[in-house]
Parts: structure tokens; sequence; C-alpha cells
């Protein structure tokens, strides 16, 4: 079993490490450990080799969320943000047309299947934390909905703690790795 150390900001300037278990599953089961007062969280991860594979993904990911209720997913343009959200919220029963809410900067779906709304947030055009506070955010993360959130990195001081950080991003054959922690800790940039 190989293992490989991967840095991630905690808060500015400050670094911590992943230990990410590279093992012959699809994804691991998190843990937070410590060696020589270190703290190291597992995280867990999914690969999409093609499209193809989305929806079996977004399944993964649901079983893996347990409890959680706020998902930051960061990466760069184009690398399927919006793609996988969708692919979650018509697993999770969203029979709306699910699509970014970039002009929007916040769509609002409704799960048939689980009785609740979720929230899907887009950020990339907002220009200041007050935009988001304007629109009221902390009420939308103190409401126990699921939110997901586009571009978090804009709004990074106004998530909560707890927040699950999701880092998508794009394979050299165009696979998609998706990693996210479950210790609230931002993943690797």
């Amino acid at each position: 079993m190989t293992h490989l150390f991967r840095p991630y900001r905690q808060n500015a300037g400050e670094y911590s490490f992943f230990h990410q278990n590279n093992c012959s599953k699809k994804s691991c089961v998190p843990k937070i450990f410590s060696i020589f007062g270190f703290q190291f969280a597992e995280m867990n991860f999914i690969s999409i080799e093609n499209l193809d594979l989305i929806d079996a993904a977004a399944e993964e990911f649901i079983r893996q969320m347990e409890g959680a209720a706020i998902f930051a997913f960061q990466g760069k343009m184009g690398v399927g943000k919006t793609t996988f959200i969708k692919a979650i919220c018509q697993k999770l029963g969203v029979m709306d047309v699910i699509n970014s809410p970039t002009f929007a900067i916040i769509n609002e779906y409704h799960s048939e299947a689980r009785g609740e709304d979720i929230y899907h947030f887009d950020f990339y055009r907002i220009r200041d934390l007050q935009e988001a506070c304007n629109i009221g955010v902390s009420d939308y993360f103190d409401s126990g909905a699921l939110c997901f959130i586009e571009w978090p990195e804009k709004i990074e001081p106004l998530l909560p703690e707890h927040t699950v950080w999701v880092n998508l991003e794009e394979q050299e054959d165009g696979s998609r790795r998706i990693e996210w922690n479950a210790d609230g800790a931002k993943g690797a940039e």
C-alpha cells in the first residue's frame, strides 16, 4: 500500500497535510490520526474515467456524504463542478431543470424523493463578501438543507467550519479526480 501526503492550507499561511491512501478501491473511508504531533486526514476520492460513469460517481459521493450538508466545490473553470452537482441532484431525486446559477448566484431545487430543498450556489460573479451577506448566505448555510457551492473561495470567510471541501481536478488522460475530506479542513488547491 502506497501513502501520499499532500499539503493543504488550514488558515492563511498555515499548512497541514492530507494523508491519502492509494488503495485499489474507488474511494477510501476517511480517518484522522496523529503522527509525532501532526494531524492527518485521509482523503476520500472518486475517479471518473468518462462522462458515462458520472451517475455512479454521484451515487458513491451521496453514500459517503453522511450527515454533511455544506459542500464547497473547487476546481478550475470547465473541470465539471456544475456537471457533477447536477448528477448528484438528479440522484437525490430533483426533477427540476438543474443548471449553473452563475447569473442568479443561487438556484433552489426540491428533492421529491427526500422531501427537502437543495441550494446550489455559484459565487464566480460575486464582487465582495458584503454582496454574499446581502443575499443571506448564512441563513441558507444555517438551514440544515444541502448546500452545493461553486467558487467557494470567493466567500471562504463566510463558510461554516463544518464545510466539506470537494476538489475536482482533470487528469492528464482527461478523467476527473474528485477528492474531499470529512473533517472540515480545506482541500489541496
